[in-house]
C-alpha cells in the first residue's frame, strides 16, 4: 500500500479526489491532507512513508511550485508528485518537470479518469521497483485496511464496548485523538434530496458524507469520524474547548451545503477523559437535538428559503416562527450561539462562495442574487466571514 497526500487549498476538490476512486483496491492510501505548502511540508515531515502527493498550483502561502521546488532543494527520497493544475501553461510546466515532478493534470481532465490513470502507473512502476510503502497497521500490528480499522475501533468506543485496558496504547494516535476527548454528534436534514445524485445508494452517499466530514477534520489537529446511518454521525475529537468544537458546525454546515445541499447540524457533548464515559458523552450530544427549539428549526428554515430576498430580517423571521423579534433573538441566540443577523450574512455568504465558483455571474450579479443590498455591504460580509475578497474566492 503506497501513501498519499492531497494538497489542495480547496476541501472541495480533496474531497472530489477522495472519492473519484476505490484508492485502496488499487493500493493507495489517502493517509493525509494539506491546504497548502506549508501544511504539505509538515505532513511529509509526521508521515515519512508518503510516496505519492497530489498537489495543486494556486494555494495561499505556499504554492505547489514553490513546494515542488522546495522539495527539490531537500532532496526528498521516494517522492512522486503530480500537478493539479486550473490552466495549462508552458512555463509552470517547464518549472513543474524541472522540479522534478512525475507529471500534471489538468483539473477539467480529472472526471475523464486522467488522474486515475496516472496513479495506477505510478503504482505498478512503484510495486516493480520494489519502492511501495507498506502500512502497517497499529492495532494489529499488521497489513489491513486502516480506515476499516480506524471504524471498527470508533464503533467499539460509541457502543460502549471498549475499555481502556483493550486498547493498545497507540491506538488514539491512529485515531487522530488522544484525551481528553469532545464527543460530537452530526445530525444531517432532508438528505434524501441529494440520493438522486447517487443513485439513490444510501451506502454510497453515507461513504461521501463521511469523507467530507474527514476532510474538515484533517484541517484540525485531531477528529475522527464514525457513519451511524446516512444521516447520523458521531465525531470524537482530542482536547477542545466547547467553543472550539462548536466552531466545527458553522465549517461542515458551510461543505454539506455547498456540495450535498442538505443542512448540517452539530451538537457538543460533554468533555470526558476517560474511554469510559466516551458512549454517554455522545448520547447526552445526541439527546440535545431532541430538545432543539421548534422555534430554532423554523428561523433555520425560513433563512434557507428567503435569503435570497433582500428584505428578510429579524421581523419577517419571528412572524414565520410565530414569536416576538425579542423571544426569536434569545431562543436563537441560546441554542446556536450566533445571532440571526449573522446566520443570515453566513448563509448568503455560503450561496455566494458556491456561485463564485460554478458561474461566470459578475461580482455585483452574485451580490443580488443572494440577498445583498448591494455591491459594497456583500463584499464587506464576504471579508468577514471568509477573509477573502470575492474576486480571490474563484479558481484561476
Amino acid at each position: 500500500m503506497i501513501l498519499a497526500l492531497i494538497v489542495d487549498d480547496e476541501p472541495l476538490v480533496r474531497l472530489a479526489v477522495r472519492t473519484m476512486a476505490d484508492w485502496g483496491a488499487m493500493g493507495i492510501d489517502l493517509c493525509a491532507e494539506a491546504g497548502n505548502g506549508r501544511e504539505a511540508l509538515d505532513a511529509l515531515a509526521e508521515h515519512p512513508g508518503i510516496g505519492i502527493a497530489i498537489v495543486d498550483v494556486d494555494m495561499p502561502e505556499m504554492d505547489g511550485l514553490t513546494l515542488v521546488e522546495e522539495l527539490a532543494n531537500r532532496k526528498t527520497p521516494g517522492l512522486d508528485v503530480v500537478m493539479l493544475s486550473a490552466y495549462d501553461d508552458f512555463d509552470f510546466a517547464r518549472r513543474a518537470f524541472k522540479a522534478g515532478i512525475v507529471d500534471y493534470v489538468l483539473k477539467s481532465e480529472m472526471d475523464d479518469g486522467r488522474l486515475i490513470t496516472l496513479l495506477s502507473a505510478i503504482v505498478e512502476r512503484r510495486l516493480k521497483n520494489g519502492t511501495s510503502t507498506e502500512v502497517v497497521s497499529t492495532l494489529k500490528g499488521g497489513d489491513t485496511d486502516r480506515k476499516a480499522e480506524t471504524d471498527r475501533l470508533m464503533s467499539l468506543l460509541y457502543a460502549g464496548e471498549a475499555s481502556m485496558a483493550a486498547i493498545p496504547d497507540n491506538a488514539f494516535h491512529s485515531l487522530r485523538a488522544l484525551p481528553p476527548f469532545r464527543p460530537c454528534f452530526l445530525r444531517l436534514r432532508d438528505f434524501e434530496r441529494a440520493l438522486g445524485r447517487f443513485g439513490g445508494d444510501r451506502a454510497i452517499f453515507a461513504s461521501t458524507a463521511t469523507e467530507l466530514v474527514r476532510s474538515n477534520l484533517y484541517r484540525r489537529p485531531s477528529g475522527e469520524v464514525l457513519a451511524l446511518a446516512e444521516d447520523r454521525y458521531a465525531i470524537l475529537l482530542g482536547p477542545a474547548s466547547t467553543e472550539e468544537a462548536s466552531g466545527l458546525e458553522g465549517e461542515l454546515r458551510g461543505a454539506f451545503d455547498a456540495y450535498l445541499g442538505v443542512e448540517a447540524s452539530l451538537a457538543v457533548g460533554p468533555e470526558t477523559a476517560t474511554v469510559r464515559g466516551l458512549a454517554a458523552a455522545w448520547k447526552e450530544a445526541e439527546r440535545a437535538f431532541a430538545i432543539r427549539s421548534r422555534i430554532v428549526v423554523r428561523a433555520r428554515r425560513r433563512i434557507s428559503e428567503r435569503y435570497a430576498d433582500a428584505s428578510l430580517d429579524l421581523g419577517d423571521i419571528a412572524a414565520y416562527a410565530e414569536v416576538s423579534k425579542n423571544h426569536l433573538s434569545w431562543e436563537f441566540s441560546r441554542e446556536t450561539g450566533e445571532t440571526i443577523s449573522a446566520c443570515i450574512a453566513r448563509t448568503r455568504v455560503d450561496a455566494a462562495k458556491r456561485l463564485l465558483i460554478q458561474t461566470n455571474l459578475k461580482i455585483y450579479e452574485v451580490a443580488e442574487r443572494t440577498g445583498f443590498s448591494n455591491v459594497e455591504t456583500f463584499c464587506r460580509s464576504f471579508l468577514k466571514i471568509t477573509g477573502k475578497q470575492p474576486s480571490s474566492w474563484r479558481t484561476p
